[in-house]
């Protein structure tokens, strides 16, 4: 598997992490709460766009003010798996604890926050998405650094078998 192409799809994934939560904080758990579907395009520097794909599932844990957020995405080339604890904290942002086992390299700790209707998600300066939820869907974009270059993406998710499944 490529490693530029890696890099970008854990850069994705990072982004990914963050989609549910800060929504959630939002516009009530119940609006992300189930699983999720879609596609949509991953482009590279100085590459043709891919197809990515993303299975996303979002669900209430057991502790106050917290969710678990898992899924895989893929590319032709590459794919990546996560598991995510969801935090809301004092201060109204969101704190996303990375969970999966056995350890994975996708950052350990990242922050989500919401302004005008604009979700932010940041892990240490490596990556920046937006998210919106409409009636078509879960809208994403996705911008990040990786270290050979910019990549971008965005793509529409759907809710599969309806609320909580």
């Amino acid at each position: 598997m490529g490693g530029a192409m890696k890099q970008a799809l854990r850069a994705t994934l990072v982004l990914l992490a963050g989609l549910a939560a800060p929504a959630a904080a939002a516009q009530g758990l119940d609006a992300f709460e189930g699983r999720w579907r879609g596609e949509g395009q991953l482009s590279l520097a100085g590459e043709p766009a891919q197809r990515l794909r993303c299975q996303l599932r979002f669900r209430a844990a057991s502790a106050p003010d917290s969710a678990v957020f898992s899924g895989r995405c893929a590319t032709a080339q590459a794919a990546q798996s996560f598991v995510y604890l969801l935090r809301l904290l004092s201060d109204g942002t969101i704190e996303a604890r990375n969970t999966t086992d056995p350890p994975d390299d996708l950052p350990a700790l990242m922050r989500v926050t919401a302004q005008d209707g604009i979700l932010r998600f940041e892990a240490r300066d490596e990556a920046l998405f937006a998210l919106r939820l409409a009636d078509d869907g879960l809208h994403f974009t996705i911008e990040a650094d990786t270290h050979e270059g910019p990549a971008s993406g965005s793509a529409l998710l759907q809710q599969v078998g309806g609320q909580g499944a």
